[in-house]
């Protein structure tokens, strides 16, 4: 996997639980699916807590993609 670290547009779902689930994404003018969700894990970077997903598209294209809770932020961070 390569490392992007770019700002995406997210279509995601928020439960009243606190849980989040991302529908899908655009980068560069194109909608990528998310399929699958493989992972979920929280991570805390100099005080930032962020949820990461790892997605599966088309059963092929793995993405990484985290959502930074303070600034409400989501990025795409490894394909």
């Amino acid at each position: 996997m390569k490392v992007v670290n770019k700002p995406i547009d997210v279509i995601a779902v928020f439960y009243s639980s606190g849980d989040m689930k991302p529908i899908r994404f655009r980068i560069n003018n194109k909608a990528v699916p998310v399929d699958r969700i493989l992972k979920q894990y929280d991570e805390r970077i100099a005080g930032n807590i962020r949820k990461c997903f790892v997605c599966i598209n088309n059963e092929v294209l793995v993405y990484e993609i985290k959502y930074e809770i303070s600034t409400g932020r989501w990025v795409l961070f490894k394909i």
